[in-house]
């Protein structure tokens, strides 16, 4: 049965938004999942549908954090010039008796439109939380509590995933107890290890090791180089079964042109070798997924969760749409990174009809913006640059048939008329997350 709202109080002019997924934390055993239903930025007043929790309880202490915020529409598409109207075919002699004379021939195919121009680049994202640091304490690989002295002022809170590395084949990963920003003190509880061994040089970051820099973009858009962590693609086409530790699979296997209808990845990641498993295990319904080659970035997917399928030993396998792929045909065994961005941004305004023209040729549709209306369906405009990941706009409505000619023998065929132009593709949204403290006394739904 659904859970009642729950209203608590955290930080004025924070950017939730209706319909947004959040996670509200009291620690490592005490959260709830949820969609928020209103929130004031002038009070900080946030309400919000629990969808699950874990643990139980009342508490007056709460950490919110909240999924991304959809990207803004795109811009209408300009109208379409009308075709030119054909010549009258010439009137045939009239036939004994007053018969009709056949009909003139059709007129031909008019030309393609022209090509839209590329799509404006995506606003500069907001600045992250920071996470990555280092530690010289002396620790001993091994389960249990860890203790140890990183960085001052990071944005760690109760019941994130950390991993502590000294190199690939030794470190170590569990749930923070606790942290001081102003000293640098913290406690972790280590569930997973790999290597053995005593160390006092170690990497430290959020739920698997920084990426390395990513190259410079256009507009803001280096940022996206950030990721989770590294799979290697299988062949295999079976989403149903473990594709293997460190791997992952899709239903289209190495086809990239195919659509991808379901993912299956392995619980264990390949690079760092993490657990991912409780991490995976709360991936919601319209979170998406971006897949990128490690080594050319041209290469990728991006995929909305659609069903989260029943939780199997050592994988999880998930129903996706997909909404873009770009790139050739990858092989068996080649490493990409993972990207979890947040709920996919509106589509943009549709363009105005253009006039009616003969029917054009077919073009290939443009990527992320919304479709220029066609003549019967002209070409679309050039892809623009990708933002996190908007939603194509609606297509336009198609030209009116050429007349036949008057009775008798055949008339000229019609000329075309030019096809409509497209409109420019819509700006993508750009995905951030925001935290609020809540003061507020809460009691966890019963179970």
């Amino acid at each position: 049965m659904p859970y009642a709202n729950i209203t608590i109080t955290v930080q004025p002019n924070l950017n939730f938004v209706l319909g947004q997924y959040i996670q509200v934390i009291n620690d490592e055993n005490n959260f709830l999942y949820g969609q928020v239903v209103s929130y004031n930025p002038g009070t900080g007043s946030l309400t919000f549908e629990p969808t699950n929790y874990v643990g139980s309880g009342t508490y007056t202490s709460w950490t919110v954090i909240g999924s991304g915020i959809p990207g803004s529409s795109g811009t209408s598409g300009t109208d379409g010039s009308s075709g030119t109207n054909g010549s009258s075919g010439t009137n045939g002699s009239s036939g004994t008796d007053g018969s009709s004379g056949t009909n003139g021939s059709s007129g031909t195919a008019g030309t393609s439109g022209l090509s839209g121009s590329s799509g404006s680049s995506g606003t500069a994202g907001l600045s992250g939380d920071l996470y990555k640091t280092t530690s010289v304490s002396s620790l001993t690989i091994g389960t249990g509590t860890q203790n140890l002295t990183v960085g001052t002022g990071l944005a760690y809170t109760v019941g994130q995933v950390v991993v502590i590395a000294y190199d690939i084949s030794n470190s170590m990963g569990g749930d923070i107890l606790s942290y001081d920003p102003g000293t640098g003190a913290m406690s972790v509880s280590v569930t997973a290890t790999t290597g053995t061994g005593t160390y006092n040089a170690w990497q430290v970051n959020l739920g698997g090791a920084a990426g390395g820099d990513g190259t410079s973009g256009t507009s803001g858009l280096q940022g996206l180089d950030g990721n989770l962590a590294t799979w290697r693609l299988s062949s295999s086409t079976n989403t149903g079964t473990d594709p293997g530790s460190g791997f992952f699979a899709l239903s289209s296997g190495l086809t990239w042109g195919t659509t991808t209808t379901s993912i299956a990845i392995d619980n264990i990641s390949y690079d760092p070798a993490i657990n991912f498993s409780s991490y995976l295990d709360y991936l919601q319904p319209n979170t998406v997924l971006k897949i990128v080659k490690n080594d050319d970035k041209n290469t990728y997917k991006i995929l909305l969760i659609t069903a989260r399928d029943p939780l199997e030993p050592g994988f999880e396998q998930f129903s996706v749409s997909q909404i873009a792929s770009a790139g050739p045909d990858p092989d068996a065994n080649d490493v990409f990174y993972f990207n979890v961005i947040g709920v996919s941004g509106s589509s943009g305004t549709a363009g105005t009809s253009a006039s009616a023209g003969t029917s054009g040729q077919d073009a290939t549709s443009g990527t992320d913006g919304s479709s220029g209306t066609s003549g019967t369906s002209g070409s679309s405009g050039t892809s623009g640059t990708d933002g996190s990941s908007g939603t194509s706009g609606t297509s336009g409505t198609s030209g009116t048939s050429a007349s036949s000619g008057s009775s008798g023998t055949s008339g000229t065929s019609a000329s075309a008329g030019t096809s409509a132009s497209s409109g420019t593709a819509a700006t993508s949204g750009e995905t951030t997350i925001y935290s609020g403290t809540s003061g507020t006394t809460e009691t966890l739904p019963p179970a």
